[in-house]
């Protein structure tokens, strides 16, 4: 009996968008919104910017990331999941690389999310309806 291969974050395509995805609705992400929008509650005090508040939030985040699959087979699909990982990563794991931490670049690891699951399930033959509400 083979040994099974051992991941810390996790490692497939989907299961890893999923698991990034979990982090947008944690309570850090939660309060990022927040103060953008002039909240600064019990959450955010400990953090004296956004763009920390960012780096905190993107570096356990960014995670699941690293076993990210960027090789599918679809160019669009493979160049927006390489795109997502290394500016997740980037934002997260590379120090001179912290200025990326910017509530704009937040929103676009959401969106970029977002687009690579669309072209999964296109992909996949499965029709795409973009939501009124995401």
């Amino acid at each position: 009996m083979k040994d099974k291969e051992y991941s810390e974050f996790g490692k497939g395509l989907v299961y890893n968008l999923v698991l990034f995805t979990n982090h947008f609705k944690d309570e850090r992400a939660i309060a990022i919104i927040e103060r953008h929008h002039g909240y600064v509650g019990e959450a955010s005090i400990w953090y004296k910017t956004i763009e920390e508040q960012v780096w905190f939030w993107v570096n356990a985040a960014s995670d699941h990331l690293y076993e990210l699959c960027t090789e599918t087979g679809n160019k669009k699909l493979d160049k927006k999941l390489l795109e997502l990982r290394t500016l997740g990563l980037n934002m997260g794991h590379v120090y001179d690389k912290k200025h990326l931490c910017t509530y704009e670049n937040f929103v676009k690891l959401r969106d970029l999310t977002i687009e690579c699951a669309m072209l999964v399930d296109k992909m996949l033959g499965v029709e795409v309806i973009e939501g009124e509400y995401e």
